[in-house]
């Protein structure tokens, strides 16, 4: 019999007035015991030793409830899950049984940060892909398309976009859950899944410093966006400076420097986003003069994105401000928004909690 630590609620996919459990199978069962409750009301329903999925329905979207799992013998409870906690309702946005999750084998940081992972968004075990990979900062084409075709092969199709869980090879087009050591990578998640559906309020800042040529995107920011034009949550302000400190309302960062100063003088709310337009922000660990976007994340941002090669001053090889805090406002996925808001992705590397969705919206 497995002990509680290997016996778990799988994945839990909330939808209209309904969510769908499911569960490891034990072998040595009779029967599961599904406990679900809201406030002082317990619901209990027996199932049989087949039955590994159920769908829950009658429920008040916008509830969350508490659930778990009992594996049973003939006379007592054997093993139980975790409680979860689920809020009910289809929401806005990317779902967690739509994100794959690649694992590198051969990095422990990796294993840890993707079973974290894994535990805190529900992301289902079909759903992780495990590779083996050099602790390198690139992959060549040879090393690179078997392991594409076996990510291919074991997705399922379901699956929308993929978080990768490791620091390096940074070279793709993904969303990482990446930083410094395990335990940012953890803060970075845990702001992510805190940021959920808290409808945040406060400012973007369009900076537009001395370095005329990296300050591009404010001086083509079109002016009738400033204000609140984009959305009532932000109040988009183009600066003529070379940082802002000292703030608590941070909610989009966009900066034009090869390195921002002043970052750790502000507190972030979850699900806030930075970056700078520079050469090498997205060579995570080895970008010489120019910051490493990995500094945002340290500095408590949810997102942020960078390039690992020469991309020139194009803006299109960047986040378009004003689309980046359309999608996000109006209920996207971090990793929807800012893939959406920029053009040209092939020289870039995003990296953030890629689920984190503030403005999420319930969906009647």
């Amino acid at each position: 019999v497995p002990s509680s630590n290997e016996f778990k609620i799988k994945q839990a996919v909330p939808g209209n007035r309904q969510v769908i459990v499911t569960w490891d199978k034990i072998p040595e069962a009779i029967g599961y015991v599904l406990k679900y409750s809201l406030g002082s009301n317990i619901y209990v329903i027996g199932l049989d030793p087949e039955t590994t999925s159920y769908t829950v329905i009658g429920l008040e979207n916008g509830s969350t409830y508490y659930f778990k799992v009992m594996a049973r013998s003939t006379t007592v409870i054997m093993v139980e899950t975790s409680t979860i906690l689920v809020k009910v309702g289809r929401t806005s946005g990317l779902q967690s049984h739509q994100l794959g999750l690649l694992v590198n084998d051969n990095d422990p940081d990796s294993i840890a940060v993707a079973e974290y992972y894994r535990i805190r968004r529900l992301i289902p075990s079909e759903n992780i892909v495990h590779l083996s990979l050099p602790k390198v900062t690139r992959l060549t084409a040879n090393e690179f398309t078997p392991l594409k075709n076996k990510v291919d092969e074991l997705m399922p199709p379901t699956v929308q976009a993929l978080a990768l869980a490791w620091t390096i090879p940074y070279a793709v087009e993904s969303m990482m859950l990446a930083g410094k050591n395990v335990d940012q990578v953890k803060a970075l998640i845990d702001r992510g899944i805190a940021s959920d559906g808290t409808q945040p309020t406060g400012s973007a800042y369009i900076m537009n410093t001395t370095d005329s040529i990296r300050s591009v995107r404010a001086k083509v920011f079109i002016s009738y966006y400033l204000g609140k034009t984009i959305s009532p949550h932000v109040n988009v302000q183009l600066l003529q400076a070379n940082s802002i400190s000292g703030t608590t309302d941070v909610l989009f960062y966009f900066q034009g420097l090869h390195a921002v100063n002043d970052i750790t003088t502000n507190k972030y709310p979850p699900g806030a986003v930075a970056d700078q337009l520079t050469l090498y922000g997205g060579m995570l660990t080895d970008s010489g003069s120019h910051m490493s976007i990995l500094e945002f994340i340290a500095a408590g941002f949810t997102g942020s994105f960078g390039t690992v090669s020469e991309p020139c001053s194009w803006t299109q090889k960047f986040p378009n401000p004003q689309f980046m805090i359309q999608h996000y406002t109006k209920g996207e996925t971090l990793i929807e928004s800012y893939w959406k808001s920029i053009l040209q992705v092939f020289q870039g590397v995003f990296v953030g909690e890629p689920l984190a969705n503030p403005w999420r919206q319930y969906i009647s």
